[in-house]
């Protein structure tokens, strides 16, 4: 009776490239397995972790991947900018709500006044 023939088990940077490959071809979801197959193996590959940050459906799970990278080394460039820009990207969004706002109640500041002025001129 024969053997089956087992089919050889893939290398990691094989697999890192399929992974790669997939995303690239639009497939998110079997790149997020195959990524999560890699981190099962070396739980401290921060390469894979910055492409599961890259693909991640939610801005939390981004993060998250981000900050897993930098318990593995507090030092990457790479999630170190990634959460720098959303850092800055917030603080533009807080910076130009506190401007519509300081904008809006000089508006009814003047309002008031003109109203003030114009009660004032009838008596």
């Amino acid at each position: 009776m024969a053997k089956a023939k087992e089919s050889p088990s893939l290398n990691r940077e094989e697999l890192f490239s399929l992974a790669v490959e997939a995303v690239n071809q639009g497939n998110k979801q079997s790149a997020r397995v195959l990524f999560r197959k890699l981190i099962s193996e070396d739980k401290r590959n921060t390469r894979a972790m910055l492409w599961l940050a890259k693909i991640a459906g939610t801005e939390k799970e981004r993060e998250m991947w981000l900050n897993k990278i930098l318990d593995v080394n507090p030092n990457h460039e790479g999630a170190l900018a990634a959460l720098n820009k959303k850092k800055r990207r917030g603080d533009v969004e807080r910076n130009q709500l506190l401007l519509r706002v300081g904008v809006g109640a000089y508006g009814v500041g003047l309002l008031v006044l003109a109203l003030i002025m114009i009660i004032s001129a009838g008596k």
